[in-house]
């Protein structure tokens, strides 16, 4: 149960938090139209997607196989711990990315911040911990918070999303700490 909440927080935390890439969908839409929003917002989710697969491929096989490989989930917890304490000494570091404004460039920043972001952490060690139904739901509230957000502030312009705006950083960090911590604890080696 408590895994199913850590699951649907970092959810909703992850699809509220503007540096994940709808705000600049957003400016797309206000400076280049609708179109140009679309696939913006459409590169931004495959790059996340593909980044988040490469990092829970390992838990995938795992988990196919059958087989619980503690090592991984060590490596998953150990793996929470040590970005959220990097995140917690270098908040609010991004990657730019390139002034040219492709789908492309936008692809190529999706990889680089969602592998910096280390999403496939904890949701690694999920994977392996509760099997494919916490997954699914951190999916589904992950996709819901991003899809309300990008129409909200479409909608109602980016000076909502200003208003809104808060520091996820540290909020991320210590919630990758702490579900690393936790997962230590839920491993037969420790």
């Amino acid at each position: 149960m408590l895994f199913l909440f850590f699951a649907i927080f970092l959810g909703a935390v992850l699809g509220v938090d503007p540096g994940k890439g709808w705000l600049y969908c957003v400016y797309q839409k206000e400076f280049r139209g609708a179109r140009a929003a679309f696939w913006s917002f459409a590169a931004n989710v495959f790059g996340i997607a593909v980044t988040t697969l490469l990092m829970l491929l390992p838990a995938l096989i795992a988990r196919s196989l059958g087989v619980m490989l503690h090592a991984l989930l060590l490596v998953y917890a150990f793996g929470s711990i040590f970005h959220g304490a990097l995140k917690l000494v270098f908040p609010n570091v991004h990657y730019r990315g390139s002034l040219k404004q492709g789908t492309r460039s936008v692809f190529v920043w999706s990889v680089v911040n969602s592998a910096w972001a280390g999403y496939g952490f904890p949701l690694g060690a999920l994977l392996l911990l509760e099997g494919y139904t916490t997954f699914v739901a951190f999916l589904f509230v992950y996709a819901v918070f991003c899809a309300f957000m990008f129409a909200l502030c479409t909608k109602f312009g980016l000076m909502l999303a200003k208003k809104i705006w808060l520091n996820y950083d540290l909020f991320l960090s210590v919630f990758y700490v702490l579900f690393g911590s936790f997962t230590l604890f839920r491993t037969p080696f420790v």
